[in-house]
């Protein structure tokens, strides 16, 4: 099996990066445009999948598998004093997540 390359990973994080900060400005200088995309229907069946529950449900889903994921590696390999930084990445995934939900009114 051949190593990966540590610059594979940093080339994700900085287009992840890139897109992250592209929408911010974008939601900042057209806030109409913005939310007409991210709440439009774009899968039609039983429930109308928009961005927004994409993003909030799938990605986050995404998020946490990969996090625990992680730790089960870290533990299984006997690397207890390395799980810190998954278990800060967890918790701040949910603060994150719950402080702008309630930052924008999503949460009462």
């Amino acid at each position: 099996m051949t190593p990966v390359s540590p610059r594979r990973p940093l080339v994700a994080a900085s287009w992840m990066a890139a897109a992250a900060v592209a929408a911010l400005i974008w939601s900042a200088v057209s806030p109409h445009s913005y939310a007409v995309l991210t709440h439009h229907p774009w899968w039609s069946g039983h429930s109308a999948w928009t961005l927004q529950v994409v993003a909030t449900e799938g990605l986050m889903t995404v998020f946490f598998l990969a996090i625990g994921l992680e730790l089960s590696r870290e533990i299984a390999g006997g690397h207890r004093r390395h799980f810190g930084a998954p278990v800060l990445a967890a918790l701040g995934g949910m603060a994150g997540a719950g402080l702008m939900a309630w930052g924008v009114g999503g949460i009462t």
